[in-house]
Order: C-alpha cells, then sequence, then structure tokens
C-alpha cells in the first residue's frame, strides 16, 4: 500500500497496514539542535524544508527515509487563501519600524505591529500592539481591496502551476487539497483576540461585512482551481478557537450570526464509529452531506450512522 492509497483510506474509514506517518512542523530551533548534535547535513536541508525554508525534492526524500516519513501526499491549490493570517494581497511590507531597549517593533505581512526580542521572529510568542483593523475606515480603505479575487498578483504564476497540479492528480501521486483560513481565524488576525468579541457588539454590520468578503473570496478561488485542476479530496480549514472556561461571545450573538438554529439528532443503530448513512433535513433526505442553506429560524436534522 502506498502513502496515498493508506491516506485515502484512512479518510474513508478503511482498512490500513498501519497509520500514516508525517510531521506536521519543527521550530527552527530543533533542526538547528540536531545539526549541532550529528544530524546528517542532507537530512537537515530536509528537515529545514518542514520548517517553510525551500529545499530539494531530493533533500526531503532523503528526509523522510531517515526518520520513516510517508511522502507528503496533500497537493494544496495553487493560490494562498491563507493559514494562521487573512490572505491579503499585495501584502504590507515587513519592516521594523523602532528599538525598545532588548526589542524590535515590527509590522508584519498583514499590517499587524508586534513587539519581539531583538533578531529573533520564530519560536516566540511576540506582544501584539495594533491590529490591522480598527475601525471601518481601515478596513475599507486599505484592508477590503487586498482580498479582492481578481487582484492579478493573487494568480501570479496560476496557469502553470494549476498545469502541475493537474498532471500530478492524474496519476495518482497526490490528494487534492483545498486549504484556506476559517472565517473566525480570518476575523482574529485582522481584528485581534480582545478586540474581536467587543466588535461583535458594537459593530455587527462590520463583522458582517468582513465575512462576506471571506466567503466571496475563497468561493471565488475554490472554485476557479477546482475547475481548472480537478476535484478536491479534502477541504481544510484552519482554525484556532480556543478558550480556557467558556465561548467568548454569548450563545445569543452566536444565534445572531449564523442565523438559523439546528436541532440535531443522531442515531446509531449498528455501534459505528465512521460513516454516515442518510441525513435529513426536516424530515427529507439531503443528498450528499452538506445541508441546504437555511430557510427558516430553525431547522431539525437527523443523521442515521452506517
Amino acid at each position: 500500500m502506498d502513502h496515498v492509497e493508506r491516506m485515502r483510506r484512512m479518510f474513508e474509514g478503511g482498512p490500513v497496514d498501519r497509520l500514516v506517518r508525517r510531521p506536521m512542523y519543527y521550530f527552527t530551533q530543533t533542526w538547528e539542535r540536531w545539526n549541532r548534535e550529528g544530524l546528517p547535513a542532507e537530512v537537515g536541508r530536509g528537515c529545514q524544508a518542514i520548517a517553510g525554508f525551500p529545499q530539494s525534492v531530493e533533500d526531503i526524500r532523503q528526509f523522510e527515509e531517515y526518520f520513516g516519513f510517508d511522502p507528503d501526499v496533500w497537493m494544496a491549490q495553487p493560490t494562498d487563501l491563507g493559514v494562521c493570517e487573512a490572505p491579503l494581497v499585495p501584502r504590507y511590507e515587513e519592516k521594523v519600524l523602532r528599538l525598545e531597549g532588548e526589542h524590535e517593533i515590527v509590522q508584519d505581512f498583514i499590517g499587524r505591529v508586534k513587539r519581539y526580542p531583538k533578531g529573533v521572529r520564530d519560536g516566540v510568542m511576540p506582544t501584539y500592539l495594533k491590529h490591522t483593523v480598527a475601525s471601518r475606515d481601515d478596513w475599507e480603505r486599505d484592508v477590503q481591496p487586498r482580498l479582492d479575487p481578481a487582484t492579478p498578483e493573487r494568480w501570479g504564476n496560476y496557469a502553470a502551476n494549476a498545469a502541475h497540479n493537474r498532471e500530478r492528480l492524474a496519476r495518482g501521486e497526490v490528494l487534492h487539497l483545498g486549504s484556506f483560513i476559517g472565517g473566525y481565524m480570518y476575523l482574529r488576525s485582522l481584528v485581534g483576540p480582545l478586540e474581536l468579541p467587543v466588535l461583535f457588539y458594537d459593530d455587527p454590520d462590520l463583522v458582517h461585512a468582513m465575512m462576506r468578503t471571506w466567503r466571496d473570496l475563497m468561493v471565488a478561488c475554490l472554485k476557479r482551481v477546482q475547475a481548472d485542476v480537478g476535484p478536491y479530496f479534502r477541504l481544510y480549514l484552519a482554525e484556532d478557537i480556543c478558550y480556557r472556561s467558556g465561548p467568548l461571545i454569548s450563545p445569543d450573538m452566536m444565534r445572531r450570526f449564523r442565523g438559523a438554529i439546528y436541532e440535531i439528532e443522531f442515531e446509531n443503530p449498528g455501534g459505528r464509529e465512521t460513516g454516515i448513512k442518510e441525513i435529513r433535513l426536516d424530515g427529507r433526505a439531503v443528498r450528499g452531506k452538506l445541508l441546504p442553506l437555511p430557510t427558516a429560524q430553525s431547522h431539525h436534522v437527523k443523521v442515521v450512522m452506517g
């Protein structure tokens, strides 16, 4: 069983010879320490690639073989739709704004102002001093135009990359991944984790406007790639909604922004751990696994495992 079939069967709940072995990420300090401890140079170069530093295909292959990892099976769309930061195009200039003792005050690529220890960017948590959207004027004047799906710079080498991806998909070398920043992560990156819950209350219309822009960008880009490259095997929505003791906004506020309430009932007569046999919305069978857009304030959903 090769790495592509192994991953496919894992997602589909089928039998596999073993679990997939694949790292997610390394801090720069990790491979720097491994290099000092005697990691072979060619393996170290492959490790740098996992940490985000471009290296050759051969370096990555040797790294994978050395640690017994599976090759990367996921082929993402050939245009950046963000992970932890909103995919602004053009990006803001990354620069040091000023020095404060042993720290640097920097502007990052989405316009946030942060404090770092001098000369350090990786493996530390900066202090966030200012986020990009502090007012409706910030959004309309300088940020929203950078989220236009038609911006030519967003599609720089797209044609060649799409053709390359289409060929790899046809050869069965990879699984097609649609990867994009989630809605809350997107808002948080632009507004800030402390400021965002307040914005939900103070200016809900601005939140709606920002979310419509997010939706339109993601849908337009993902649909174009699907038409040019092929259907997606998996959609990966990057989110990190964490809190210590309870939600960051009230249940009433959640309902206000969600727009509908779903009462969900599960049936699992066979004691299954995976697989969905049937979904019914308000008594009517739903084809596939996507619910249609809400048409009322409340709906009943029945999910039968199988």
